[in-house]
């Protein structure tokens, strides 16, 4: 109702309202629009959800008569939901406010904890639909505040749960161009998929290699993506096409099947050869012609193909969704699609064994937390997110055998070093690291930003004998590390 005119995809539609250690099947995406039609049906709103083939659902518009502003009906009804769910939305702030009263108490039960854990997770997935997404935030951080309780920061929760009262004691008001009432985001950085124009399955910014010879094709290709959020560079000849492959570490590839130094299937099958992008994302632009041999594309080890001239919203759609399938495999298979190396689920199993095999042989592990500042703004979150990746696939070369690195979030790497003291440790790695950041930003002298690297370290057995403890330690002593990464230029 908040985006009529979108499509989302079933990979969205799973991604949006499932965790990926709970995600059902597509299946279950068809078995809910079925019943919804139904309903729909029922209260006289036949036929109105469209199926797009092979994109998605969305709202099915009414030209025959004018439908009201889905945004006004989606407040009204927040509006009058928010009254007569007031008093379950009551009994979970009894539940927080009983665990504020106890940790002024000095102490938090476990069943304290565990009905204010279960309140706040639910608060933070639906005040959101009453437009309140201040409230949906404060119980984002209760949550993670329980999920790792700290007493000596009690009055951090107390003062968060007073705030939350507040807001839900000032119901929302009725709709008006002055209320500001926006979907509840599940982190921050998903704010940036919110976009003026409509989108199809909300394409995160990404970054585009096209292989091509044609300088109309790549103008064409940028005046297309750009207001996307997509960067296109182009490479022409085999030279540049693997030194741009390691400088722009492109999120999916676009191959031009006209192109005339090159042959594109043969560098579509070498491309797929090539460990480092054997899984990524790879379409081809074919001219429009009456016949095509799409088994050949598909043999060459193509993801998909679209004719030229293209249609933008097909082009961005099919980017956006190969790209999200791409990510949700290398996240089944331990892989973080972002930067290549370890997801958070595989990494927490890894570091886990080390951890025990450090209590049974009785040696140290020092957890190294390295994390960049995204700032906000274009090109800056870009550039962020470009060194994160530069370094990601740098950093595994400087670690020993039995060494754990992860990529613990978009802006987070965590290094598990095995029998190594924070001195050791330091000793091991930080003379390469130094250089390994300098080089990286070096690398990137055009742009005009600022940009922030923390540091944080926690060693066992001396700060803690768990991986959260370990982990929360490297956090809370998180340091500026490096001149370079203070504004420059």
């Amino acid at each position: 109702m908040r985006h009529p005119q979108r499509i989302f995809s079933n990979t969205v539609l799973l991604e949006r309202l499932w965790s990926l250690e709970e995600a059902p099947g597509e299946e279950t995406i068809r078995t809910h629009i079925k019943r919804l039609r139904r309903k729909l049906k029922q209260a006289g709103a036949d036929d109105m959800i469209e199926n797009i083939y092979g994109m998605g659902y969305r709202l099915k518009s009414q030209p025959s008569s004018p439908a009201p502003d889905p945004v006004t009906t989606a407040r009204t009804a927040a509006a009058r939901s928010f009254e007569r769910f007031k008093p379950t939305l009551n009994a979970r702030l009894e539940a927080l406010q009983q665990a504020a009263d106890a940790l002024k108490q000095g102490h938090l039960p476990p069943s304290l904890h565990k009905a204010a854990l279960a309140a706040a997770h639910k608060f933070a997935g639906s005040l959101g639909l009453f437009g309140l997404t201040a409230g949906s935030q404060l119980a984002a951080n209760l949550e993670e505040w329980l999920q790792t309780p700290n007493l000596a920061e009690s009055q951090a929760f107390c003062g968060l749960v007073a705030q939350l009262q507040r807001l839900l004691n000032t119901p929302p008001q009725p709709p008006s161009s002055a209320w500001p009432y926006t979907p509840w985001l599940s982190s921050p950085s998903a704010a940036k998929d919110i976009r003026a124009a409509p989108s199809l399955t909300d394409p995160a910014p990404g970054r585009i290699l096209a292989i091509t010879d044609s300088s109309t094709c790549l103008g064409n290709l940028q005046h297309s993506l750009i207001g996307w959020g997509w960067e296109v560079i182009a490479s022409t000849d085999l030279g540049t096409i693997w030194a741009s492959l390691d400088a722009f570490l492109p999120d999916a590839i676009l191959i031009d099947l006209a192109m005339v130094k090159l042959n594109p299937f043969e560098l579509c099958q070498r491309l797929r050869q090539h460990e480092p992008w054997q899984a990524r994302p790879i379409l081809c632009l074919t001219p429009q012609q009456e016949t095509i041999d799409s088994a050949s594309i598909y043999r060459a080890g193509a993801d998909d193909y679209l004719f030229t001239p293209w249609n933008t919203v097909e082009l961005v759609s099919r980017l956006s969704h190969h790209c999200e399938r791409y990510c949700q495999r290398q996240a089944l298979t331990g892989s973080d699609g972002f930067t290549g190396l370890a997801n958070r689920y595989r990494a927490t199993i890894e570091l886990e064994l080390l951890l025990k095999l450090a209590h049974r042989h009785d040696q140290p592990l020092s957890l190294l937390l390295l994390r960049l500042i995204p700032q906000t703004g274009d090109p800056t979150e870009r550039l962020t997110q470009h060194l994160l990746k530069t370094i990601s696939h740098k950093l595994p070369d400087l670690l020993q055998s039995g060494d754990v690195i992860a990529c613990w979030d978009r802006s987070e790497i965590l290094i598990g070093l095995w029998n190594a003291d924070w001195l050791t440790a330091q000793e091991r790695l930080w003379p390469s690291l130094k250089l390994l950041l300098a080089n990286s930003l070096l690398a990137d002298q055009g742009h005009q930003t600022q940009i922030e690297l923390l540091l944080g370290a926690a060693t066992f057995p001396e700060h803690g004998p768990t991986l959260q403890g370990l982990y929360q330690t490297a956090a809370n002593c998180l340091k500026p590390v490096y001149p370079l990464f203070k504004p420059y230029i």
